[in-house]
């Protein structure tokens, strides 16, 4: 009896071990000094495909987790396939002294705990091998609105390789990142400086995080032979704030756009000839500034009908980019103008108020108007029609009426920018299909800037206030998760469209009870293999 129990002992420790094999965990280096990155692998292998997910929390109480990367892979072995999957992890020890890794749980497995002596840099090595970190705003009380440079700075006195900055995550912002970088020396330290422009939508206090450096210092000796190796650094920069100032009072409240210059032009194109009712025209303007953002810049200047017109914006074009050390943008916005009676038409001018950042006070930029002379359609004979002998039937007076009603609904819409509403939520319909972040955003932007022309959002976080809906909100914060990441993530551009239809168009979701619709006259049974397996 006793030898029947070892053997069914024996073949439970044997399933046991089965799934999972050879397990390997490695820590290098074997030894870190305070500010250092360390490198903590894992390996797990079982026969069993399966993906755990690694839990670092407990790593967190000692050391700071930057990273974390995964990989899987399978080898044949003699008596099949193993499993294999692999987590890199990079970690910061929190301060000097002999410190725990905890065990971590990957599936029925559990690391060995282990131990990492963490040692504080001899002063002669610190001197020698000076590696540190700072962001600088270019100014001290910016305005709300108000590009703010800051300047990303690493200071070092040794050899650097493998730069890799993260730059600071900012709340309630819009950022972007200057394409160029300068390499410079400044009391005897290299210097590598990148600029990082910021845009705070709202006034009072931004808080600026920390930025962090990636990089790896060579070896060093000391005159007493003390020697340290080759090692990966970690730096931070110390988290400060700005005082935001809000837009000044004698500004008004139009549109508003601090600037350090702003140029704008416009551009007609006119039918040949005279000019008769039911000609259309346009009217072409093209905005440039320094110091803003594209979807700043205002697109609907000239979108009142007059009496004796009809205007209907156009799609507009917008790009901006670093030119030094600014943000320039470009506006280019036609719009189309139907005449709709004879006489005198006076097209008016624009004006446009924006802050000029260099003298700190208001500007005005002006484009001139024009005037037309219209005139009317020639209208038809009456004797001649009569003189043909034709005459209409009675039904034939109703079409001139409808199309006449049918140009006034479409007159109609196009006044209260239902057509323009309605072309920029296909357009995000489009973005959504084809898996574009980007259009999807612009598209967002362009629709809620034609709901509120007096306030023209900058920002996705802007939009929440014409969302009701829990789920159209957090498929806005999904997007800007996607554009903004540091890694490529998976974005579901059908989600975001069934959440703002749902919320825009709810009569659209309401469907017939099933017990209403009709059967097929001659159903179909679909085999689908696939499902079977």
């Amino acid at each position: 009896m006793s030898r029947i129990a070892a053997l069914g002992l024996s073949l439970g420790l044997a399933l046991c071990a089965t799934p999972a094999q050879a397990q390997e965990i490695r820590l290098e280096p074997a030894a870190a000094y305070v500010g250092d990155i360390v490198r903590l692998s894992i390996e797990y292998r079982s026969e069993i495909p399966s993906l755990y997910a690694l839990d670092t929390q407990p790593l967190e109480r000692d050391f700071e987790v930057l990273k974390v990367d995964s990989r899987t892979s399978r080898a044949i072995a003699d008596d099949g396939y193993i499993n294999r999957m692999h987590w890199d992890v990079e970690l910061v020890p929190r301060r000097a002294g002999s410190l725990r890794l905890p065990r971590l749980a990957i599936g029925d497995w559990r690391t060995p705990a282990l131990t990492l002596p963490v040692l504080t840099l001899p002063d002669a090595a610190r001197a020698a091998q000076q590696v540190t970190v700072e962001v600088e705003a270019d100014t001290p009380a910016p305005y709300v609105g108000q590009q703010i440079n800051l300047n990303l700075r690493v200071l070092h006195n040794t050899p650097v390789s493998q730069f890799y900055w993260s730059e600071p995550r900012i709340e309630d912002a819009l950022t972007f990142r200057g394409v160029d970088e300068i390499d410079y020396r400044d009391g005897g330290l290299d210097v590598n400086e990148r600029v990082m422009a910021v845009f705070a939508g709202a006034p009072g206090r931004l808080q600026i995080p920390s930025a962090s450096f990636r990089g790896r210092v060579g070896a060093w000796r000391g005159d007493d032979d003390t020697a340290i190796p080759p090692r990966r650094i970690f730096r931070r920069s110390r988290p400060f704030e700005l005082e935001l100032r809000d837009v000044p009072a004698e500004f008004g409240d139009g549109p508003w756009l601090p600037a350090r210059a702003f140029e704008g032009s416009q551009r007609w194109e006119l039918p040949p000839g005279s000019y008769r009712v039911g000609d259309s025209l346009r009217r072409i303007l093209t905005l440039e500034a320094r110091g803003l953002p594209a979807d700043a810049l205002p697109g609907d200047l000239f979108a009142a009908d007059g009496d004796a017109y009809r205007v209907y914006p156009d799609q507009a074009q917008r790009r901006h980019g670093f030119v030094g050390r600014e943000l320039v943008a470009r506006l280019e916005q036609p719009f189309a103008i139907v005449l709709t009676r004879a006489g005198r038409v006076d097209i008016p001018a624009l004006r446009l108020a924006w802050w000029d950042l260099g003298v700190d006070r208001m500007r005005e930029l002006t484009l001139p108007g024009k005037s037309l002379i219209v005139v009317a359609l020639p209208r038809p004979d009456p004797v001649e029609g009569a003189a043909g002998g034709r005459t209409l039937a009675p039904w034939m007076w109703l079409l001139p009426l409808g199309l006449v009603a049918l140009a006034a609904v479409a007159l109609e819409a196009a006044r209260r920018g239902w057509l323009v509403a309605t072309a920029r939520l296909w357009r995000l319909r489009a973005a959504c299909r084809n898996t574009d972040p980007a259009a999807a955003r612009r598209a967002l932007l362009d629709w809620a800037s034609g709901r509120r022309p007096e306030t023209t959002p900058v920002g996705l976080w802007q939009l929440r206030r014409y969302l009701r809906s829990s789920e159209s909100i957090a498929e806005l914060g999904r997007l800007d998760a996607a554009l903004y990441a540091k890694t490529p993530t998976a974005w579901r551009g059908d989600q975001l469209w069934r959440a703002l239809r749902a919320e825009l168009w709810p009569w659209l979701q309401r469907r017939p009870p099933a017990a209403a619709r009709l059967a097929p006259l001659y159903p179909v049974t679909t085999c689908n293999p696939c499902a079977e397996r």
